[in-house]
This record gives C-alpha cells, structure tokens and sequence, in this order.
C-alpha cells in the first residue's frame, strides 16, 4: 500500500511539473476558429524576415511564406523544420514601407500537398475558407495547420510559430454587407419596440379614461 502510495504521489509530482512548463504557445484551446483577424502591413522598407519561436512537431513539417499583395511579389515557401528555433528565416525583400502582407502556411501532410491546401490570414483565401494565422502580439504570428472541421483538429494555433520583424497588424473590421445587415436588423427591432410601446401606452390611456368614467369607442376601421 505505502509503495503505490509512493507512486501515486510521484506521478503527481511528474504531472505538476510538466504543466508549470506548459507551452507558451497553447493559449486557444479547443476545435474552433474564432480568433481575431488581422490585416498585416509592412512597418518598413526593406526586408522581412523572422525568428522561428516552434517548429510543428508533425513529421512532414509546415512551410510558411509571406505574400506582399500590394506589388504581388511572393516570397519562397520556407519549410519550418528546416531550421533551427532562434534562427533567422527571411520571407520577403523589397518591399515599401505600408505594403500590405499576407501569411500563408502550408502542411506538407501527403494529402494537404495533394489538394493544394494553403492556409492563409485571409480567411477569402484559405482553402476552408477560415483564418489560419493567430497574432500573440510583439509581432508573434502561429499557425493552424490543419484544416477546419478536420476530426483530429485541435485549433491551437501554434502548430509552426514565428517572430516577425518588420510587419505591424491591424484588427480587421467587419465587411460594409456585414455592416449593412447589423444595421437593418437595428432597425427592425426598433420598429417592432415602437410598435409595441405604441400598443401598450394606447391600453394605458384607454383604461385611464375608463377609470375616470370616459367610454372608449374603437373608431378603427
């Protein structure tokens, strides 16, 4: 009894310790992929280039690329398990100071390859349809390499994660259309409190008018 007890308290110790040595990079968890959206823009002339914070554990890797859309130059695909964490990986040179930038990342898993999955920070672009890309602040971007509603999809965006220098991000708003629809739907919930704040105030009048001795006759058509 004490042996197992001895055990059961050294496999708590083991588990305490690998949580207070959590990833620091696991702050999303579940199967969803409600993260704030963000458009990337380049905060100087010149090159961007980042610093490999994790590499996927996956066997086949992850590659990223930077696109800048406003001259439509991309730049190579850059295959994440090909560096070491800390180094320098350039994405792309020559760009102008408030170009716009997009991320996109690939998973080189053979079928993801095969159908030509690209998983970008516009969500327009990504194969699913979805943003792949997290930004943690402090220009530090992860990756969601697996595609949405996938079965074994853990939404944790930080599958293959980067410090970039050189990019500065704004959250994205909502589209006019969107924008249209919240209004319109405003406006018919305005409509119909009107319309029923106008019913009950005419009942209060009316039963006030009895109260007083008044006989009310309903002149509606």
């Amino acid at each position: 009894m004490m042996a197992i007890k001895s055990l059961a308290i050294a496999v708590t110790m083991i588990a305490a310790s690998a949580m207070g040595h959590a990833d620091a990079f696991l702050p999303h968890p579940g199967s969803d992929f409600n993260v704030p959206a963000y458009s990337y823009f380049a905060s100087q002339s010149g090159n961007i280039s980042g610093v490999l914070v994790r590499a996927t554990a996956n066997a086949y890797g992850d590659e990223v690329r930077l696109v800048d859309v406003t001259s439509g130059v991309s730049g190579a695909w850059q295959r994440s398990n090909d560096f070491a964490v800390g180094e320098t990986v350039k994405f792309l040179s020559g760009v102008e100071q408030g170009d716009r930038v997009r991320l996109e990342g690939m998973n080189l898993f053979p079928y993801d390859v095969e159908h030509g999955f690209i998983f970008t920070s516009d969500a327009a672009l990504s194969s699913d349809g979805a943003n792949h890309w997290k930004n943690y602040g402090a220009g530090v971007v992860g990756l969601e390499d697996l595609r949405q509603g996938f079965d074994f999809s853990d939404s944790n965006f930080s599958d293959t994660v980067y410090k970039i220098d050189g990019l500065t991000s704004v959250a994205q708003t909502p589209e006019p259309s969107s924008l249209a629809m919240l209004g319109t739907g405003l406006l018919g919930a305005c409509s119909v409190l009107r319309r029923k704040t106008s019913v009950v105030r005419r009942k209060f009048v009316i039963r006030a008018g009895v109260a007083q001795g008044y006989t009310h006759r309903d002149t509606r058509a």
